[in-house]
Formats: structure tokens, sequence, C-alpha cells
């Protein structure tokens, strides 16, 4: 036995080994706790996701039916496009609070858009877009502009859905039936919308 080792009580002995532990535990605990926010933080943006998409699937129903109303019947149906344009109301409403909440978190910000090329479709830009259409529907507009204010509408929409999926999580999705649940409203869906007008 050595002179330094005699020198080192069963005492310190048991202190040096339960630091040791206690220093590996508490790493563990680190990473085990890091890893669940982790998985916190991702579900909370998901949920963040689907709180801006709800509004705006239901905004993008109500224009194209508002559209249908409008154009596709032997005369007008006033009281379907007023039905419509309430709809399409709720729902900006809806999407203008969940902005008001979680939209600096999913970038819907002129900074977090711009940087993807999408500044125009700020909730502010795109509810004045569509308040703009519905009163030259009212006032008689051509077809022929009211046709491309109804794409150009529907596009911005999509748009921030897609915006809404990208920084939100929902498309990364680990979860195989929750990820084909995702890519039906996300993705499918949409496109089903605008190709059914």
């Amino acid at each position: 036995m050595s002179a330094q080792s005699a020198r080192i009580t069963v005492g310190q002995k048991i202190l040096i080994l339960a630091t040791s532990f206690a220093l590996l535990i508490a790493v563990l605990v680190y990473f085990v706790t890091s890893t669940i926010q982790s998985y916190i933080r991702f579900a909370d943006l998901e949920r963040m996701g689907n709180q801006v998409q709800r509004p705006l699937e239901s905004i993008l129903e109500g224009v194209q039916a508002h559209q249908l109303a409008a154009f596709y019947h032997a005369t007008p149906d006033e009281a379907g496009i007023e039905a419509q344009a309430k709809q399409v109301e709720r729902g900006f409403e809806a999407l203008v609070a969940a902005d008001q909440a979680v939209g600096a978190e999913l970038q819907f910000t002129d900074e977090g858009l711009g940087k993807r090329d999408r500044g125009h479709v700020r909730v502010a830009n795109v509810s004045k877009e569509w308040s703009e259409l519905a009163n030259a529907v009212h006032a008689g507009g051509s077809p022929a502009e009211l046709a491309e204010r109804y794409a150009h509408v529907v596009s911005d929409l999509r748009t921030m859905i897609v915006h809404a999926g990208d920084t939100s999580n929902l498309i990364l999705d680990p979860d195989l039936d929750s990820y084909y649940l995702m890519d039906c409203t996300l993705l499918a869906l949409p496109q089903t919308q605008a190709s059914g007008r």
C-alpha cells in the first residue's frame, strides 16, 4: 500500500465514490431532461401549427364556396354568397387570434416570412385582399378579374398553410399514423380544394 493511499481514509474513499456516481447521475439526468424538453417543444410547435391551420382551412373552404355561389350558378346565389362570406370572416377572426397567440413562434413575421420569400402572406395582407375581393363581387366586377382575385387569395392561403407546416414541425412528425393524417390535412386537402373548384 502506498503512502498516499494510506493517508486516504475509508470515509474519504466513500465520499469520492459517491461524488463520482452523483456526477454521472447528474449528467444522465441532464440528458434525459433535455431529451424530454425537446419532445415537449416539438409537440408544442405541432399544436401551434394546428392552431393556425384550422382557421386557414376554414377560410380556404369558404373562399372557394363563395366563388362557387357567385359564379357557378345560373344566377348568383346571394344567400350562399352571404353565408360563405360570414364563414370566411369568422375564419379570419380565428386566424387573427391564432396569429397573435403563436404567429411569432411560427415565424409569421416580416422577418420569418421574408426569409422564405413569403412576405406578402401576412395575415393582415390576405385579410385585406379578401375584403377587397368580397367588395368587388358585391360591386359586380368582371368575371375574369374576379376569377384572378379568387385565384390569388387561394394561392396566398395555400402558401400560409405550407408556411405553418414548415415552421411548426408538422411535416417532421416521426409517428407514421399521425404523419399520414398531417399529409392529408396539410398537403392533399388544400390541393384537392384548389383543384375541385
